[in-house]
């Protein structure tokens, strides 16, 4: 099993019952996804980037909706065992293809392996950039699901989980242990700058296989479900007022890695739309999600 494959199959394990509490977040987004749907010349495939365990969005709709659906994630046994997966007949499952895919291309080139240890044993930043360049590899000319051109594309929330995520664990372990903490700063900021090329080399592909339109969910913003922040925006949650409240935040603080794959998409394929959901994405903290629609 690989390093990311395993990250997401963390990601994906929970003890607590998301599929409930997630009903009106998954209704919201199966609405807008409606709306998308219909409107479409051709229904004949439909892919799901990061499908996970089907709890973000209705499998069933895709079903209904398409003659063929492509479920894609590293992690394909959450798919299989997913509430939504589980539930179709034999005959809708036969019009359901599950597809393994790592979305980075950065797993063969061994990044991961052994990589606290590895850095560990260094102590410059010249041994460290040439660690990170050999590890990162040649991903630029990587390209998955090479031979389906959809319909429709549906990218369930992962910009967040594109690597960025498993680098600063392996920095927090680092820490925990007293190594340089102005070296953990260079790995952190190389992280971010290497980041921008694996964003615009997932983006190429999500272009690549969409033949119609392409709907992203991105998680933008998180904090307590309680917190003065959070108030905030769920007192007037319309797009003019979210989208104020976005706006002051990127001025003071920069790209999240949530917008930032949105802002990048934006360069490159036409956004018709965009929406705002919450998303109450474990008990206590809430996520704010932009749903953008672009048109190929």
């Amino acid at each position: 099993m690989s390093n990311i494959e395993s990250f997401n199959i963390l990601l994906n394990t929970t003890k607590d019952d998301r599929y409930q509490r997630w009903v009106e977040f998954r209704e919201g987004i199966d609405s807008s996804l409606l709306r998308v749907i219909t409107g479409l010349e051709s229904r004949k495939l439909a892919i799901i980037i990061g499908a996970g365990r089907c709890e973000d969005f209705s499998l069933k709709q895709f079903v209904n909706y398409f003659e063929r659906v492509i479920l894609s994630d590293i992690d394909v046994e959450s798919i299989f065992n997913a509430h939504d997966y589980l539930m179709l007949t034999k005959e809708e499952k036969a019009r359901v293809e599950v597809v393994k895919v790592e979305y980075t291309g950065v797993e063969n080139s061994g990044l991961f392996d052994d990589l606290v240890n590895r850095i560990s044993k260094l102590d410059n930043f010249d041994d460290i950039e040439e660690l990170l360049l050999k590890g990162f590899g040649d991903f630029k000319n990587y390209k998955f699901l090479k031979k389906y051109s959809a319909d429709m594309v549906y990218v369930s929330p992962i910009y967040t989980q594109l690597i960025y995520q498993q680098l600063l664990m392996v920095c927090s372990k680092l820490r925990s242990v007293g190594y340089s903490e102005n070296l953990l700063k260079y790995i952190e900021n190389y992280s971010v700058d290497k980041l921008v090329e694996v964003f615009e080399v997932f983006n190429k592909n999500l272009e690549r296989i969409t033949n119609g339109r392409l709907v992203v969910a991105s998680d933008i913003f998180q904090d307590y479900s309680n917190s003065d922040f959070m108030k905030r925006i769920k007192k007037d949650f319309s797009k003019g007022s979210v989208d104020s409240i976005y706006n002051q935040y990127l001025e003071d603080y920069g790209f999240g890695m949530g917008d930032l794959g949105l802002y990048l998409l934006n360069e490159s394929i036409e956004l018709l739309d965009y929406e705002w959901h919450i998303w109450p994405f474990v008990e206590g903290s809430d996520m704010v999600v932009k749903l953008a629609i672009y048109k190929k």
